[in-house]
Formats: structure tokens, C-alpha cells, sequence
């Protein structure tokens, strides 16, 4: 999609691909404006290309892209987080890949939530020797990071609400950076990320990989 606003060769906006579960839509217009002289041209596309335009993440290898994912459980009203909610020993784990821009969609694949509900992300991360990385991390709405069964990282990323992360509470690579400590050997990492408002998802790109082999846990 293109919008082109007092110009007919230079896009205001350029969307590479639309990437809703919809096949139709609607054009709306919200704001304190007056809309005059407007036309509608069915199936009028401007010679606009059908195909996708390019993820610029494609070619970095440093996204997270291959996750192990739980069922959805839902959390009891009054608790915000409990080790009850970890994942059971024969919990039953699927596949799941990284979309554009290496976003895991949650929304896709469970729809937003209608009471407060939790999922597990697992990865393996393979490292030739101790070491520190850095990982740069977007979510949506509320996540606990574990890295070999140790807590490492808790937060809260709330549309419209104070405590939002930059840009503006939406799940952005931006979100967040924080310290990956990594044994010698394999080192599990456990994500779990609660919603009860509209997407859920989770972004996530390593510093750099020297020494370091990422791969879905298998189990």
C-alpha cells in the first residue's frame, strides 16, 4: 500500500506488505479534518506491484527466528506472575518462526485475548565459551526472561499507558536491551509473555554471534 499526499511520484507512506489475516478492508479517516472531493477506484492499483516489497531483516542473521511455543494457559485474576505458570515438564511444544522484521506473532497464532492468558518461547543457544551478549528485545504486553532456569529479565510494555516502551507502547525491536549472560555449551532460553489487550508477540536480536549456534529446542 501507498498513500501519496501533495505529491503523485513520492509515497508519504510506503507499506512493503499488508500482513493482516484480512482479504478486504475499508478506507477510514480519523481526526479533527474536512474530506471533500473524495473518489474511490475499485481495483484501481496505479500500476502498483503486487508482489511484497523486501524485509530489511532478511539478511541478518542475528534474529531469533526459531522458537519451541507452548499452549496459551490462562493466568488467575489477582496474580501477576507465579512459578505455577512455568511450563510443566510434559508440557506439548510446536514450532513457530519469526515473520517479517523477525516478529514471533502471537496474535496469529492464538488471536488477542479475552482474559489474561500466558505462553512459553524456548530456543537453544549454543556458545563455544562463557560470555556476555547483548540482546535487544521488543514484546507486547508482559514478559519473563529465563536463561538456564534463572530469572534475568522482567517487564511491562502497556499501550497508552505510562509504562509503555518507546515507540509508543508497540512491540518494537526498540523496546528494550539487556545483558544475555551464556555458559560454555548449550543454554536454554525461556520467554514467557502474557496479554489480555488486542497483539502479543516478541521480537529478539543477538549482538553478534561469534561462537554462537542458535537452534529451536527439540524436545
Amino acid at each position: 500500500m501507498r498513500a501519496y499526499v501533495n505529491s503523485e511520484s513520492q509515497p508519504t507512506l510506503a507499506i512493503p506488505r499488508l500482513e493482516g489475516n484480512v482479504t478486504n478492508g475499508r478506507i477510514a479517516f480519523e481526526g479533527e479534518a474536512i474530506i471533500a472531493n473524495l473518489i474511490i477506484k475499485p481495483n484501481a492499483v496505479e500500476g502498483l506491484a503486487p508482489l511484497a516489497g523486501i524485509d530489511p531483516t532478511d539478511n541478518d542473521p542475528r534474529y531469533l527466528r526459531h522458537w519451541q511455543l507452548s499452549q496459551p494457559a490462562v493466568i488467575p485474576k489477582g496474580i501477576d506472575f507465579s512459578y505455577d505458570l512455568l511450563p510443566k515438564p510434559d508440557a506439548a511444544w510446536t514450532p513457530i518462526e519469526a515473520e517479517r522484521r523477525g516478529l514471533i506473532n502471537l496474535t496469529r497464532k492464538f488471536g488477542k485475548s479475552e482474559s489474561r492468558r500466558i505462553v512459553w518461547l524456548k530456543t537453544t543457544i549454543k556458545s563455544a565459551s562463557a560470555q556476555t551478549r547483548k540482546l535487544a528485545f521488543g514484546f507486547i504486553d508482559d514478559v519473563w526472561v529465563m536463561i538456564n532456569g534463572k530469572l534475568l529479565y522482567v517487564d511491562k510494555n502497556w499501550y497508552l499507558h505510562p509504562i509503555r516502551k518507546e515507540p509508543d507502547g508497540r512491540c518494537s525491536i526498540e523496546n528494550t536491551t539487556f545483558n544475555l549472560p551464556l555458559n560454555a555449551g548449550d543454554n536454554e532460553l525461556l520467554i514467557g509473555v502474557a496479554n489480555d489487550f488486542y497483539g502479543w508477540g516478541i521480537v529478539a536480536r543477538i549482538d553478534s554471534l561469534a561462537g554462537i549456534t542458535v537452534e529451536p529446542d527439540q524436545q
